[in-house]
């Protein structure tokens, strides 16, 4: 009887021992697939997040391109009107060509669409963004047409900030540095 409970208990032994290897080596491929997992993950997260900044910029590039014909016009009338030494002649022609390029980008921003492929989310903030811009330039065309003194573009500046906080925000949620857009569309 001895013999059959010192043989029972070493198959007992030998059955446990093999269980909790099966179970190591069962705990082992868990890993190396949870691994796996999420290597893979954080590879297709890294893939996402440069395709995100790549658009970004392209949107950027595009909008910069589409833009960046009329922008000079009203730069050109705001540094004209505060030269003192301008002549008059001089702030009425770039008055007149920054109303119309401020008129014509308007009516160009009314119905433009982000081509690139950004997540929705994104394009959202950017389609607001324009948004924005569009009614910057409303507003200087506006205030262009309204006054035949001096002209109050103070509000038209607030609205080309709010733009401006706008882009930011989309791009430092990139991880991007956001662009001045003052200056790209000069």
């Amino acid at each position: 009887m001895k013999k059959v409970l010192l043989a029972l208990g070493l198959l007992v032994t030998f059955v446990i021992t093999g269980c909790a290897q099966n179970s190591d080596e069962a705990d082992t491929t868990d890993d190396q697939a949870t691994t796996s997992s999420e290597t893979e993950s954080a590879e297709k997260s890294a893939d996402d997040t440069a395709n995100v900044k790549k658009a970004l910029l392209d949107t950027q590039m595009n909008l910069v391109h589409e833009l960046t014909t009329y922008q000079p016009a009203i730069n050109d009338y705001t540094a004209a009107a505060a030269d003192e030494a301008a002549k008059e002649e001089d702030v009425k022609a770039a008055k007149e060509a920054a109303k119309t390029a401020a008129s014509e980008v308007s009516s160009q921003l009314e119905g433009y669409e982000i081509q690139t492929e950004l997540p929705e989310a994104e394009k959202e903030q950017y389609a607001a963004a324009i948004a924005t811009l569009q009614t910057y330039y409303q507003q200087v065309a506006t205030a262009l047409e309204a006054n035949v003194g001096e002209v109050d573009l103070s509000e038209a500046d607030a609205t080309w900030e709010d733009f401006q906080g706008q882009i930011n925000e989309i791009y430092e949620a990139a991880d991007l540095i956001a662009p001045d857009m003052k200056d790209a569309l000069s």
